[in-house]
């Protein structure tokens, strides 16, 4: 990662001893092409030096091999824990600079705390980076990972739940936190490596943004990665909890795995939907839902893309048995593609929404309409979830109408999709199927005009 402050694993031009390192590189400073004094500000770590003059490497601790000290173009990577925190909601419209440069002071003195609370030296603090609306640090392999969540997050949560109560409005600071451990390899710009990537995509996974979203009482939410579980969560290391972990499905780019989320100060945490829970044993390399982030925020403009891609969905649907159709969105980085696709998946869930409201007022034939609309982009979306609840709530428009037949294949496709994805509406839909009249496998009679022959109860509540 850019912008880290190299260390003890940067090459440096220095002598035998600190103060030997100090007066050669005062004669040769001027022709190094890396900084060197953040690595010289690690007294107890090993410097090492390429003296051009006398062309050999030079280590401060001379029971050292030089080939094993310093980083090198190919050199080892050195095992570090990982911390990223971040800012929820850095960018939201209603907060201003002044805002965000006070969260920031906020959330560097709430770090500064917690790293003397537990007794971590800053030699023992390997890179610490600031991200603009987060943090980076990695530590030296002399902390462990069980020191990292207890007492250095412990004491940092427990601050900062003290803090956010003369907190307010934009001036509450809510924290994701993720730590991993594990390989990084330094180079002339800082810090890169798989394992600081695994870090980083358990910060922005969608499922931490949704459950930290999900509770407003709560200022932070932990994820750690299954390898801290597994080796040190599960074992109650530093007094660690396991039982108020729970894991959830992370998928985001090249990564499809699972992590362990807790809300801390929270009396009880909250239960997952299936979407973003993940089973707790098993391979980490989970299969990947079908599954979209939540609506934008803000979504103005952009009706006449809306409608190209509503007919482009509707064609394709249209050509049924033939070749599949891919509608694409194409453009320069920034546009907001995503967020086009997004809100046309959210037209889906809007139509599907407007069919639920019109079996309420038993104007069954266009509930159906709206339904069948919605299936048909759920489908060319891919959207198995959305297909199943779509499914449910046609089954119930078409039972209005008298169609029991044709709302009994409905509700036997939607229960062979919640099965299949093991999502709870499986217990909904086999109720429905339960409660259909015996018999109901003859012609269908629509129902009399005003009449209905749903039930309800059994009606689900628009989402």
């Amino acid at each position: 990662m850019a912008g880290l402050r190299r260390r003890a694993e940067t090459p440096i031009l220095v002598g035998k001893t600190l103060s030997a390192a100090r007066s050669e590189a005062d004669r040769v400073r001027a022709r190094l092409a890396l900084a060197w004094d953040s690595a010289l500000s690690c007294a107890n770590a090993p410097v090492v030096v390429w003296l051009t003059t006398h062309r050999r490497w030079i280590c401060e601790d001379a029971g050292l091999h030089p080939d094993r000290v310093g980083w090198r173009m190919g050199g080892a990577p050195v095992r570090r824990g990982i911390l990223a925190l971040d800012i929820e909601g850095f960018g939201h419209h209603g907060r201003t600079d002044p805002h965000r440069a006070h969260l920031r002071t906020r959330l560097h003195a709430l770090l500064d705390h917690a790293l003397r609370a537990a007794e971590i030296p800053p030699e023992q603090v390997a890179a610490r980076s600031d991200l603009g609306d987060g943090i980076l640090v990695l530590f030296d392999p002399a902390v462990p990972a069980a020191t990292l969540l207890h007492p250095l997050l412990s004491t940092l949560t427990t601050k900062l739940t003290t803090d956010n109560q003369q907190a307010t409005g934009p001036g509450r600071l809510r924290l994701r936190v993720a730590v991993h451990e594990g390989h990084v390899l330094a180079d002339p710009h800082g810090h890169t490596g798989e394992d600081l990537n695994h870090a980083f995509r358990l910060l922005d996974a969608q499922a931490t943004r949704t459950v930290l979203a999900g509770s407003p009482s709560a200022d932070v939410v932990l994820a750690v990665s299954d390898a801290v579980y597994q080796g040190v969560v599960r074992h109650a290391y530093a007094g660690l909890d396991p039982v108020v972990w729970q894991p959830v499905r992370v998928h985001a780019k090249e990564t499809c795995t699972r992590a362990w989320v807790h809300l801390p100060g929270l009396a009880s945490q909250p239960e997952l939907s299936s979407v973003l829970a993940a089973p707790p044993l098993g391979p980490t390399t989970l299969p990947i839902p079908h599954e979209l982030p939540s609506l934008p925020e803000a979504f103005t403009g952009r009706t006449r893309e809306l409608e190209q891609l509503a007919r482009l969905l509707q064609v394709a649907a249209g050509a049924g048995g033939g070749p599949v159709v891919i509608s694409a969105i194409d453009g320069m980085g920034g546009i907001g593609k995503s967020a086009l696709a997004i809100q046309a998946w959210g037209q889906a869930a809007s139509l599907n929404n407007l069919g639920i409201v019109y079996t309420w007022l038993r104007r069954y034939p266009e509930a159906v309409d709206h339904h069948q609309q919605a299936l048909t982009l759920f489908r060319e979306l891919g959207d198995r979830v959305g297909q199943a609840e779509v499914l449910r709530d046609l089954g119930d428009a078409l039972r209005g109408l008298g169609r029991q037949q044709q709302a009994r294949e409905a509700w036997q496709e939607a229960l062979e999709l919640c099965e299949a994805l093991e999502i709870p509406e499986a217990d909904e839909v086999r109720d429905r199927l339960a409660r259909l009249p015996a018999g109901s496998d003859e012609p269908d009679e629509p129902a009399a005009a005003g009449e209905s022959t749903a039930t309800g109860p059994g009606l689900p509540q628009p989402r």
